[in-house]
């Protein structure tokens, strides 16, 4: 090693030395004391807020399927969701529980375009919750094969247009920024979701 590389490597040996590591702790507070505020109970009464991711979008509806779960009838909506520049769009395959009785039957009202082939059916839609599901391929060359897609709960359809047409919108606005209404099964996502 030569002399020069030597005395580099004791610069920065010294200097890496000389570095304090840094504290949380304000400048003459007493070691042991933070500054970060204290820890609260989390089992007090103010714990029933929760928070949530929520998402805009725009997608073409692949299906529609229906499954029991826990005794209770269940449906997902499928959907090529559109992503990217507005030049180079490519899609997203996701895979939404359809909560909200309005927009259930909303979707519903359209299930024949949708199941028919060659039928675009186009939605603008709000969805809260969105994390990656896998899930086996049924059909095509990769049948049987594991995939994954992006799922959350669809809280409300905001347009439809089958085949470059409006079919329906939703023009309701509420009054306040956080309006639930509770509906029977005790779901908090029904048709009065504002978002």
């Amino acid at each position: 090693m030569s002399t020069a590389t030597k005395e580099n490597v004791s610069k920065k040996t010294t200097k890496s030395k000389a570095t304090k590591p840094a504290t949380a702790n304000k400048p003459n507070t007493p070691v042991g004391k933070s500054s970060a505020p204290a820890k609260q109970s989390s089992s007090t009464d103010d714990d029933s807020g929760y928070i949530n991711q929520r998402s805009h979008g725009f997608a073409y509806i692949n299906s529609i399927s229906e499954f029991v779960d826990n005794g209770k009838n269940r449906t997902h909506l499928h959907m090529s969701v559109l992503q990217g520049p507005v030049k180079n769009i490519h899609y997203e395959y996701h895979r939404l529980l359809v909560v909200s009785d309005y927009a259930y039957e909303a979707i519903l009202k359209y299930r024949e375009a949708i199941e028919t082939k060659g039928v675009k059916v186009f939605i603008s839609f709000n969805m809260v919750n969105p994390h990656v599901e896998k899930y086996i391929k049924r059909s095509g060359d990769d049948t049987g094969e594991f995939a994954a897609c992006i799922g959350g709960i669809l809280t409300r359809v905001l347009t439809i247009k089958v085949d470059g047409e409006l079919v329906f919108e939703d023009t309701r606005t509420f009054d306040k920024p956080n309006a639930q209404n509770h509906n029977s099964s005790g779901s908090s996502f029904d048709d009065d979701i504002p978002f």
